[in-house]
């Protein structure tokens, strides 16, 4: 049974049966957060409202591309799927606070806009493009939301789309988020990790049809498609890495059994680039040994025992924990029962853990951000590490 506010993390953890090239780079940067996700294990904060958006925004593209939806009923389409998302929400204690997703998403308004333009477009690309998913070893499929896999179907992925060009197929990926990085000199390239995906998809690509595509793009949701450099021996070796990586993770697990503590610990990786947007830092065991309490660079995460909770003129919380590295103090904390059950019962001496706090330019001094989730643990986690000694 599932108690709001309350932290008891018993994950599954069995072999994974397949890796996609979308989740690559994330099992590459960490083994154990894969196998979570994998095993589907209810996250344990909340994501971003942006990225609840995108799964709605790529959704009414996948099914515009694949000639499900018309022109006439786009935004009631919209409007629907907007709603199934928040319904999901409500279900969670921790991302009730972000809805409606139109205040809680910046230019919310502006991302509806270019989802319908490049959903028209797709709409329209379909009366000229063919729809063919039987493999061929003499000529390439087009399509949308393709799937491809590798022969030994270990390795599968789903192509947003497949389209014919003078020179071959062209395979597109579409994506709602950023997808370039800024470099140092000031000019800027596409993420590692999408040049990755798309890669693979070249190679799963031709184990499925029979031939190599001849571009691969990234679509942006406004703006040009932007071309990806490949060759068949790089695609072909991410692919190879991807099911090498899959095997021997799944070895572990099956070697190690029932021994959680030693599967986390061989199968985790945790740094500050790692676990700063992990969704399952509070239950990663790893995580709150590594973690640094007083470094900015890792997470701002304070757990220990209650001191005291203070309520403030304004009505917002004051609380203070005891930490080993001393007496960490959060302020501006929402007193709605709803938005933190934690607090609710919280009495000096009991063990908690706040998450995605806001640093203030005091070592020990935070303050409640959007995003801040607070636990009661059943018993004491380990205690951050301060910066001293």
């Amino acid at each position: 049974m599932v108690v709001e506010g309350w932290l008891r993390f018993e994950p599954r953890i069995a072999p994974m049966t397949t890796i996609s090239p979308s989740r690559f780079s994330a099992m590459q940067a960490c083994r154990l957060r894969e196998v979570w996700h994998s095993n589907r294990n209810l996250e344990l904060l909340p994501a971003s409202p942006a990225s609840r958006l995108g799964s709605v925004i790529h959704s009414l593209l996948e099914e515009a591309g694949a000639g499900r939806i018309t022109t006439d009923c786009l935004n009631e389409r919209w409007h629907a799927l907007i709603s199934a998302a928040e319904d999901r929400m409500r279900q969670i204690w921790f991302e009730r606070c972000n809805i409606p997703l139109r205040r809680s998403v910046p230019k919310f308004e502006v991302r509806r806009i270019q989802t319908m333009s490049r959903a028209l477009t797709l709409i329209d690309s379909r009366r000229v493009t063919p729809d063919s998913r039987v493999k061929s070893t003499e000529r390439p499929f087009f399509g949308y939301e393709l799937p491809v896999s590798s022969l030994d179907d270990l390795v599968i992925g789903k192509i947003d789309a497949v389209l014919p060009s003078a020179s071959g197929a062209v395979v597109q990926d579409y994506k709602s988020g950023q997808v370039f990085v800024e470099t140092l000199g000031g000019g800027r390239v596409i993420k590692e990790a999408i040049e990755t995906q798309l890669r693979m998809y070249a190679a799963l690509y031709a184990n499925t049809s029979g031939n190599w595509p001849t571009r691969l793009e990234v679509v942006p949701l406004h703006g040009a498609a932007h071309t990806v450099n490949f060759d068949s021996a790089s695609s072909n070796e991410l692919v190879e890495a991807a099911r090498c990586l899959l095997n021997s993770t799944n070895e572990t697990i099956v070697t190690l059994g029932h021994d959680r503590e030693r599967i986390e610990t061989d199968l985790a990786a945790p740094s500050k680039s790692n676990c700063k947007y992990c969704q399952y830092r509070p239950g990663c065991r790893p995580y709150a040994k590594a973690a640094v309490l007083g470094d900015p660079d890792w997470p701002a995460d304070v757990h220990g025992k209650v001191v005291d909770i203070v309520t403030l003129a304004n009505s917002s919380l004051a609380l203070t924990i005891e930490t080993e590295g001393g007496n960490a103090r959060i302020r501006g904390i929402t007193s709605s029962a709803d938005r933190h059950p934690a607090l609710a019962d919280a009495v000096p001496g009991a063990s908690i853990a706040c998450f995605n706090l806001s640093r203030t330019q005091t070592q020990l001094l935070f303050a409640e951000a959007t995003a801040t989730t607070i636990y009661r643990c059943e018993i004491p986690l380990t205690k951050p590490k301060s910066t001293e000694g």
